[in-house]
């Protein structure tokens, strides 16, 4: 995770709401504007909690997508193991990134049309509730498994997209100061681009900028030319932030589990003695 993903948020939520072009591009011509420059003056990474994902994991529906080559339907590892994920006689497949969920996120039996999609080079396969029949394909989410009427072709690529109910988030915290250059082609729309650009940034709440958890004004420059561009007019704008980019991850869990030692030690001093032998005080 970078820096640019903290420009990235700020200026999507710019952009829906204020005129103009909205990125890291400087005006270099009248036709440029109305335009809206973002930098960072300063910022540094802080971790706010134990570990490399300080956020819990997050539920819903998330849509996956997947595309596996038939030749060799497999999921690589990153300690190097791979795992089949398509069945001896070809007709059962096990889905990445584990069970599925149907698309508004409920727990369901079965998958229906809305849930999953499967192609095989590009055809479509149809989703059934039922045993399906050559051509059709059946869902079950809890199991994320997939049922094939027929065996899949030995090459091709078949394509998934599906969703799933849980998945793991990466996390990074940001604090630095945010410049924010407001800039038209006279002082007048430079001036009520700049105020449009304040009241939005001043009503930004984590429900309306995902990520954001304080911005505060530091400073407002005044209304100047733009030199070497006639008439045009810009202004300067500095906030104080605190950021949280968020990365879906979708890990393997680092590997397959094969077994698990277990050391036991029996701590002879402290058993009980013989059921007989004890005696309970009159």
């Amino acid at each position: 995770m970078t820096m640019t993903e903290v420009l990235d948020g700020f200026g999507r939520f710019l952009d829906e709401r204020v005129a103009g072009t909205v990125g890291p591009t400087v005006p270099t011509a009248a036709t440029d504007l109305p335009a809206v420059t973002l930098t960072l003056a300063a910022i540094e990474r802080a971790l706010t909690s134990i570990g490399s994902r300080p956020s819990p994991s997050r539920t819903g529906a998330l849509s996956v997508a997947r595309s596996i080559d038939l030749t060799d339907a497999s999921v690589d590892f990153p300690d190097g193991e791979s795992v089949q994920l398509l069945s001896d006689d070809r007709r059962t497949l096990h889905l990445p990134f584990g069970p599925a969920v149907a698309a508004g996120g409920e727990d369901v039996a079965t998958l229906a049309n809305a849930d999953l999609s499967v192609e095989i080079d590009g055809a479509a396969v149809t989703v059934v509730a039922e045993t399906p029949a050559a051509g059709q394909v059946r869902g079950e989410p809890a199991r994320g498994q997939l049922t094939f009427g027929s065996p899949l072709p030995a090459t091709g690529t078949l394509t998934l997209r599906y969703f799933i109910g849980e998945w793991e988030v990466e996390t990074a915290r940001f604090q630095g100061d945010l410049v924010v250059i407001a800039a038209d082609t006279d002082a007048a729309g430079a001036h009520a681009l700049s105020r449009s650009v304040i009241t939005e940034l001043d009503a930004a709440t984590p429900t309306s900028l995902t990520g954001l958890f304080g911005i505060h004004p530091l400073a407002a420059g005044a209304v100047i030319p733009i030199p070497g561009l006639a008439t045009a007019h810009q202004r300067e704008l500095t906030y104080r932030f605190d950021f949280e980019v968020e990365r879906i991850a979708l890990g393997s869990g680092g590997g397959v589990i094969r077994s698990i030692e277990v050391d036991s030690v029996v701590d002879h001093a402290n058993e009980l003695s013989d059921p007989e032998e004890f005696e309970v005080p009159a």
